[in-house]
């Protein structure tokens, strides 16, 4: 049907052209607005240029047969020559929700100079293809954002109030847009929603609502990657010393996040954490632990732990007597000591490697060195250093003989025990004896009594 409109209006205007031009009127289009907004219904705009060739005043009308509504639509009347008429179109019922290009034929007639015949061109377009909406992009730290809404159609877009609404603002102007016309405003960001979004493209919504028609457009705001993590260390108590770690993410990016905390041989047997650690790296005199994770924006990694000194306390007492005993202990013939190291295994065996250390502080004879195997544990065969002059295995028991010690002259025994049960905690191992004999007669001697930590299963 509208196909079939255009048609017949060019055939006309070509068969009818010699005739307009005799007919003593001429018509010129000047285009000040010609796009027409589906939803909005506004009329397109146009100065139209009309020559009365006649030699005397005339009186005109400006009108359609095809569907537009052409205002004025009363008569005017023009002197001889050319004169300007300003007129609107609105366009035809059935071509006001089909986007497109569209030539439409207008007349006019003058009471004595006859008709004229011409075309308009007319854009029928959507509200999202028309009006645009963008703003500068956003970072964290911003407070405010210009929002730009532009016009990108040769439309006459009369006053309208427009609700725009994204994660960042919320906002309703009212305004009116020319073709290709544009206005910003400065609007304020909503900080407190801004600080758990994730970097990256936000759509924005503008809708508006004429005569209870909604129409809506939408745009970008590209909100940039910031990466930021705030740290914060307290320590509180005396006795039992609370440590706390808070990792923060305060930009607007996932990140990954890393809190440690160090503790000394001693003061990791008497310390509790609130998570668990990922990684605990261990030291000859101190164990790192870390825990890592990742964490949006202004979420947080807590990590707290808990020492208690009291039976630290307690423990240095007992350090001082023990070194009290052992100065008591140093003024024998003979000294025993004995020390346990962990020893990783290939098939995961709980294993540890037993030193046995022999010194005499007088010439000493005939020196049998006596050590026992726990119970739980299984003696490994191969020796590194010497191996026992008699292993009792009913009595679980190793026999290492000395002819002959003179004074400040040592020897140093090895061997290796292991278990296949998992060990949690303290694994502690019976003291090593000597026997000897001196000017003064028979003596005997313990070594220390020595013991093993584990934290996890297997492990130092």
């Amino acid at each position: 049907m509208v196909k079939n409109i255009l048609i017949l209006g060019v055939a006309l205007l070509v068969m009818l052209g010699p005739f307009a031009a005799a007919a003593g009127v001429e018509a010129e289009v000047i285009d000040r607005g010609s796009t027409v907004v589906s939803e909005l219904n506004n009329p397109a705009s146009y100065d139209l240029v009309i020559n009365n060739q006649q030699n005397f005043a005339d009186n005109f009308i400006v009108y359609s047969l095809v569907g537009l509504n052409i205002q004025p639509s009363d008569k005017f009347t023009l002197l001889p020559g050319k004169s300007v008429k300003e007129i609107t179109a609105s366009a035809p019922y059935n071509l006001i929700d089909k986007p497109g290009l569209y030539l439409l034929e207008y007349q006019v007639k003058g009471d004595n100079a006859g008709i004229y015949k011409g075309s308009l061109k007319m854009k029928i377009a959507s509200f999202k293809s028309t009006v645009d909406i963008k703003t500068n992009d956003i970072r964290v730290d911003d407070s405010q954002a210009n929002v730009t809404i532009r016009n990108i159609q040769n439309a006459n877009l009369g006053e309208m109030t427009m609700h725009v609404k994204s994660d960042f603002f919320d906002f309703t102007k009212t305004f009116t847009l020319k073709p290709y016309q544009s206005i910003s405003y400065m609007v304020d960001l909503n900080n407190d929603a801004m600080r758990k979004l994730v970097a990256g493209p936000y759509v924005i919504t503008g809708s508006v609502d004429v005569n209870g028609t909604s129409a809506k457009t939408e745009g970008i705001a590209m909100y940039l990657e910031s990466s930021s993590v705030s740290t914060t260390d307290t320590t509180t108590g005396f006795l039992i010393r609370k440590h706390a770690i808070t990792k923060t993410n305060d930009g607007n990016t996932p990140v990954t996040v890393e809190a440690r905390m160090k503790r000394d041989i001693i003061t990791r047997l008497f310390t509790t954490y609130s998570i668990n650690p990922i990684v605990a790296e261990r030291g000859a005199l101190t164990a790192t632990y870390s825990w890592v994770k990742e964490i949006g924006p202004q979420e947080t990694l807590v990590v707290v732990s808990r020492t208690n000194y009291t039976l630290p306390l307690i423990l240095l007492v007992l350090i001082v007597a023990i070194a009290f005993m052992a100065k008591i202990y140093s003024r024998t013939d003979m000294i025993v000591k004995k020390r346990v190291s962990y020893v990783k295994t290939k098939g995961g065996e709980f294993a540890l490697k037993v030193v046995v250390q022999v010194k005499a502080r007088k010439n000493v004879e005939n020196v049998n060195v006596i050590d026992r195997i726990p119970a739980m544990a299984k003696l490994y065969e191969a020796f590194v250093g010497r191996r026992p002059d008699k292993i009792d295995e009913e009595n679980r028991r190793l026999y290492w003989s000395i002819p002959r010690l003179n004074a400040g002259e040592e020897r140093v025994f090895s061997y290796i025990i292991y278990s296949r049960m998992k060990v949690i905690g303290r694994f502690e191992l019976p003291p090593a004896t000597a026997a000897y004999h001196t000017e003064k007669g028979h003596g005997s001697v313990d070594s220390n009594r020595t013991y093993f930590v584990a934290d996890v299963a297997g492990s130092a």
